[in-house]
């Protein structure tokens, strides 16, 4: 088609009164002519609002084309796709030459060693996007300086200077398509680190927990927010692995972006974790994944009633730098499962508090440790051991790990039979204890590496 006819079309489609006028005008243009026409960033998913738009390409000569570039795989299956391409990134060396365009301009990079050395880096986060690439080339491309290169390179994308056609503003508009309810249970994934994998029965439960689902609502509508986040290409499989997901790294950006700071972050490099009052939780977020866990404090979340595999995450060695782990006040919580089989877990926890838990039964799923205290107290508030308390500091520093109960019938089940050779110090505070019964003076007898034995405030 000449130029000549595509402003002459131009000018009559800005004049249209009805939708017939346009498909009339339209019709006239194609009649008889091969031509290739682009539909770019379509988001309707009616087909009949579809088959209106194209009825006027039929009268195209044989041989025509339309491509339709969309993020929705419901419109490319409703438009009668013949052949669906998924877009990938530029391969590395394509996108370095379109990146170092975009951030050197006519400057050459191998004049800047130094600056080629962090765009290089810069290159890495940004998933072969071009129009990443565009939109963080431009922001560098200002000043052919180290200071704001390492500005730049150290900033979130969306925390960057945008334009109107730059990558966040083209983001924002796939998010406004999205309805409400996906909106929010898209935001969340904010919450956790870039290239976190989410199994697809977690998710659901932490969208419960959150409100973003009703507790009655079936699984079967859960996993359809699961499946329209797909579609929309918001989320992805996480190849060879079954029922997980991943949110590309632009779009976790994006996430961040739209959710303003409102959201606490669980960084990779997150040391301490505190969760208090979350009573419409019912299951616990996969912690055990965060490499540089070092403290998490779990407070009365009294919805809870099991901790099981999903707590740990998938990682080989789940919690590797957790020192100190605490529940408290979680008087639903009934069982608490092992990891799985081919997993390590807690190779560095030195304390370990349970308090007010009152239906937890034993045994804990805890490693086996060499030296172990246990101490248990059920006397008043006042007096009860506390994970945060200056009795901490008594704790002789012979016994690397220290089990603090606050109920005496969890003792004796709180280990399997295999642990108890690595009790070497318990102490026992209660007002209730008169005696031990035939089974828990068998118990006691199986404290072979026991040294000290301590009984207070016993009547």
């Amino acid at each position: 088609m000449a130029l000549s006819d595509t402003l002459s079309m131009s000018a009559d489609l800005n004049s249209l009164s009805s939708l017939d006028q346009a498909q009339r005008i339209l019709g006239d243009k194609l009649k008889g002519r091969r031509t290739l026409i682009v539909l770019d960033d379509v988001w309707n998913e009616l087909s009949s609002q579809s088959e209106n738009l194209c009825k006027p390409l039929h009268l195209a000569y044989k041989g025509s084309k339309v491509i339709v570039t969309t993020r929705s795989k419901n419109v490319a299956s409703i438009n009668g796709a013949t052949e669906i391409m998924h877009l990938h990134g530029l391969e590395d060396e394509d996108y370095w030459g379109y990146f170092s365009e975009c951030a050197f301009g006519d400057a050459n990079p191998s004049e800047y060693p130094q600056l080629e050395n962090i765009g290089r880096q810069v290159v890495r986060k940004l998933a072969g996007s071009p129009l990443a690439a565009k939109t963080v080339g431009g922001s560098l491309k200002l000043k052919l300086e180290e200071n704001h290169w390492r500005a730049v390179s150290g900033s979130k994308l969306w925390q960057i200077e945008q334009k109107e056609d730059d990558i966040i503003s083209a983001l924002w508009l796939s998010y406004e398509h999205l309805p409400d309810h996906l909106k929010q249970c898209f935001v969340y994934f904010a919450l956790f680190p870039k290239k976190y994998n989410f199994h697809g029965d977690v998710l659901v439960q932490m969208w419960r927990a959150h409100g973003f689902l009703s507790m009655e609502a079936p699984d079967e509508i859960a996993y359809g927010y699961i499946h329209d986040l797909l579609q929309l290409s918001f989320i992805e499989k996480v190849a060879n692995q079954e029922d997980q997901y991943v949110v590309h790294d632009l779009l976790h950006d994006f996430a961040e972006s739209v959710s303003n700071g409102e959201l606490f972050q669980i960084e990779d490099d997150f040391h301490s974790i505190e969760l208090l009052f979350c009573h419409n939780w019912k299951t616990l977020p996969p912690f055990g994944s965060l490499p540089f866990l070092r403290t998490l404090k779990i407070r009365h979340l009294t919805t809870v009633e099991s901790v099981d595999a999903g707590f740990y995450g998938n990682a080989a060695v789940a919690f590797p730098s957790l020192e100190e782990l605490l529940f408290e006040g979680m008087n639903q919580w009934k069982g608490w499962s092992g990891i799985e089989c081919n997993q390590q877990a807690f190779p560095r926890l030195r304390d370990i508090c349970i308090q007010n838990c009152t239906q937890l039964m034993g045994p804990l799923p805890l490693p086996s440790f060499n030296r172990m205290q246990i101490s248990v107290s059920d006397l008043t508030s006042e007096k009860i051991i506390s994970c945060e308390s200056e009795n901490k500091a008594d704790v002789s520093t012979s016994y690397p790990v220290q089990l603090s109960l606050d109920r005496l019938g969890i003792l004796f089940g709180c280990l399997p039979t295999s642990s108890l050779a690595t009790i070497h110090m318990l102490d026992i505070s209660s007002y209730y204890l008169e005696a031990f019964n035939k089974d828990q003076v068998e118990w006691l007898q199986q404290l072979t590496s026991l040294k000290e034995l301590r009984f207070t405030d016993c009547l």
